[in-house]
């Protein structure tokens, strides 16, 4: 009984090493790994199986009590989308300020993330999650003539 726990435990383990949702993003400028509200950024995604995914954009959260996981989610581009294995890809532009697509605000500095979720499509329920690197929103943007210059929010 020990010998076959110990070997379904290690099989568990290896496929958990092995499943792989690679993801990372790409803004219309490249300034030092800011995005600035109201910017597009494309966000791409590999992965070595068909799974139901999962992609949102979640804000870092120091409270733990509130927010385990270390960040909130800000909007949910899609839930559920089931792809086969492969790469793919999803153009975003980062809200400014709060409306219909979400209600949580992102304000000038706070660090934020893209997170991919992917569930597997078998009944066993296992879940892959992945994330970017944390990167600062601000509320400038790139003008080819002046460099950066200040946006005018209202609100």
């Amino acid at each position: 009984m020990k010998f076959t726990t110990i070997t379904s435990s290690l099989l568990a383990f290896c496929t958990l090493g092995n499943a792989a949702i690679n993801l990372s993003y790409a803004p219309e400028t490249d300034r030092s790994n800011q995005i600035a509200l109201g910017e597009n950024v494309r966000i791409a995604w590999e992965s070595d199986k068909t799974y139901d995914l999962h992609l949102e954009m979640v804000t870092k959260k120091d409270d733990k009590k509130h927010w385990p996981s270390g960040w909130r989610p800000i909007e949910t581009m899609f839930m559920n989308l089931r792809l086969n294995a492969g790469k793919g890809e999803y153009l975003y532009n980062i809200p400014v300020g709060t409306g219909q697509r979400t209600s949580v605000a992102i304000k000038d500095g706070d660090l934020c993330s893209f997170v991919i979720t992917g569930t597997e499509i078998d009944d066993s329920g296992l879940r892959y999650v992945n994330h970017t690197a944390w990167f600062p929103v601000v509320k400038h943007e790139i003008s080819p003539k002046d460099g950066f210059k200040q946006q005018k929010f209202s609100g």
